[in-house]
């Protein structure tokens, strides 16, 4: 990360690989998990996922406490939804910025009317918004 975080940003983090490793456990076919994160605006909820994605696709950031037997996923796909697509390049704007580890040429992309890839690639953080489905 290119910025310090804040010590209630290091514990929502801890609790969200938590909630992760967790339902990492529990995952089937017949018993899906979802994780949900959510902070009050202005508490840096793209930075903290920022320092997440650098955890899962590479390695985690020094100022974070996380444990010895963490192992990053490089071949992880992310999915970032919001339903504005301005909100979608502001947010993948600001993590291209703030991240030393999450910037490689293609590594950001965008699903819009173009996006004509078979399947979502591993190693790559995408920024949709549902509007694309309706219109395209």
């Amino acid at each position: 990360m290119k910025v310090s975080l804040f010590d209630f940003q290091k514990d929502a983090l801890a609790k969200l690989r938590e909630a992760l490793a967790s339902a990492r456990k529990s995952v089937s076919p017949d018993n899906q998990q979802v994780v949900a994160f959510s902070a009050p605006t202005g508490s840096g909820k793209t930075i903290m996922m920022t320092a997440l994605f650098e955890a899962i696709l590479d390695e985690p950031d020094d100022q974070l406490a996380w444990p010895l037997d963490w192992a990053p996923h490089p071949d992880a796909v992310i999915l970032w939804v919001s339903d504005m697509p301005e909100l979608n390049e502001q947010t993948r704007l600001k993590i291209e910025s703030k991240s030393d580890k999450v910037y490689r040429v293609n590594q950001l992309i965008t699903i819009d009317a173009h996006f004509d890839a078979p399947r979502l690639a591993g190693g790559r953080i995408y920024f949709v918004a549902p509007e694309i489905f309706i219109t395209a």
